[in-house]
């Protein structure tokens, strides 16, 4: 937790009984923290009196009519322990994909003229693919591959998106060379 995060986390009273005593102590020695805290309590005061009144309100009967919905309570616990298990169906789909990448994988050459090639469990740009994202522009009429954007990722790679005859897919600068991120 950032200490921004620590300090409003200790306005709102969300801190354990160590941390609180800390965050106070820290408070109470910066007087800009104690300017802050004072703006955001009376903040608070003012959103609470324009809003408790609306939020202490009884719901409409018209509006509960409309949901569909006179008072049934939902137990979200119960409702994120039952998302949080696979279901039969789940571990289907998960065995399928797994197997579908296996045989995709296994039908990528590993050499030759191919515009992918596979080198250490990762896809590359090979041939005519790996000429066009090094070279061609993004406004060049597409010839082999036509270039789309480029940008750089958060790491500050590389990065092009291509489309070809075949497929589009991403690919981003990994030392001297493509390496295929997304093939569709």
């Amino acid at each position: 937790m950032t200490d921004d995060e620590k300090f409003f986390a200790w306005l709102d009273g969300e801190l354990s009984p160590d941390e609180a005593a800390a965050m106070a102590a820290r408070v109470a020695a910066d007087p800009a923290l104690v300017r802050l805290a004072e703006q955001h309590r009376a903040l608070g005061v003012q959103l609470r009196g324009a809003f408790d009144p609306v939020a202490s309100a009884a719901v409409p009967d018209r509006v509960r009519d409309a949901l569909g919905q006179r008072g049934e309570v939902i137990d979200f616990a119960a409702a994120r322990r039952a998302r949080s298990t696979p279901s039969l169906p789940q571990w289907a789909s998960i065995a399928a994909t797994l197997a579908i990448g296996v045989l995709v994988g296994t039908m990528i050459p590993h050499s030759g003229s191919a515009r992918i090639e596979a080198h250490g469990g990762k896809l590359y740009a090979a041939a005519a693919l790996d000429k066009a994202l090094d070279t061609q522009l993004a406004s060049a009429p597409a010839g082999d591959a036509g270039i789309g954007l480029t940008f750089r990722d958060q790491s500050g790679a590389i990065c092009r998106s291509f489309t070809d005859r075949q497929s589009s897919g991403l690919a981003c600068r990994d030392g001297d060379r493509w390496q295929v991120r997304g093939l569709f």
